[in-house]
C-alpha cells in the first residue's frame, strides 16, 4: 500500500541519516535480519544509559520534537508486580526498557519534518559509554534496506535453530 511504502521510505531515511551518528555515539539502531520482511511501524535508538536516553528525549523536546521511551518491561509493571515479577530476573528487557527511544514515524510525517528530527538527534553528543558495548553488538549486524528485503516464500519451510 501506499501508507506502507512511504513508513518504509521513513524507516530507510532514518536508518540511512543516522548510522554514522549512531556508530560515533555508542548508540544502537534497529537490526532488521535480511530474510524478514519489516511492517517498518517505529524507528528506534538504543542509548547507552537511562540517563543517555532521557538528556536525549530532553534534548529532542527542546527542539520542538516529541521522542518517547518505548515501554516498561512486563515483570517490572504494576501488573506483573503484583502476579509476582521480580526485578533483574530479565536482563535485556530491562536494558531494552531503560534505553530505547522511538522516533516519530506516521505515514503524514513530511521530509522537512523528519530532517527537523534528524538534525535535531545529529546535534546530540553524550558521553555515556557505560553500555558501549551493547549497543556496538547491536550495530554490528547491520540490516539492509527495508525496501530491499523480500518476504520469504511461504512453500519453503521454516528451519529453526536447535
Amino acid at each position: 500500500s501506499e501508507i506502507q511504502m512511504r513508513r518504509h521510505s521513513l524507516w530507510d531515511r532514518y536508518y540511512g541519516e543516522l548510522r554514522g551518528w549512531a556508530s560515533a555515539n555508542s548508540v544502537g539502531l534497529p537490526v532488521i535480519p535480511v530474510e524478514v520482511a519489516h511492517s517498518a511501524h517505529m524507528f528506534f535508538l538504543r542509548l547507552p544509559s537511562l540517563e543517555s536516553r532521557q538528556r536525549l528525549i530532553a534534548h529532542l523536546r527542546e527542539r520542538g520534537v516529541l521522542a518517547v521511551f518505548h515501554y516498561q518491561s512486563l515483570h517490572t509493571s504494576p501488573y506483573g508486580q503484583s502476579v509476582g515479577g521480580l526485578a533483574d530476573t530479565c536482563p535485556q528487557s530491562d536494558f531494552a526498557s531503560r534505553t530505547v527511544v522511538r522516533l516519530p514515524l506516521y505515514a503524514s510525517l513530511t521530509p522537512s519534518q523528519q530532517e527537523a528530527v534528524i538534525d535535531a538527534i545529529t546535534t546530540f553528543h553524550d558521553n555515556d559509554r557505560r553500555h558501549a558495548n551493547q549497543c556496538s553488538e547491536v550495530l554490528s549486524d547491520a540490516p539492509v534496506e527495508a525496501s530491499k528485503i523480500q518476504p520469504p516464500d511461504p512453500e519453503d519451510p521454516v528451519e529453526w535453530p536447535t
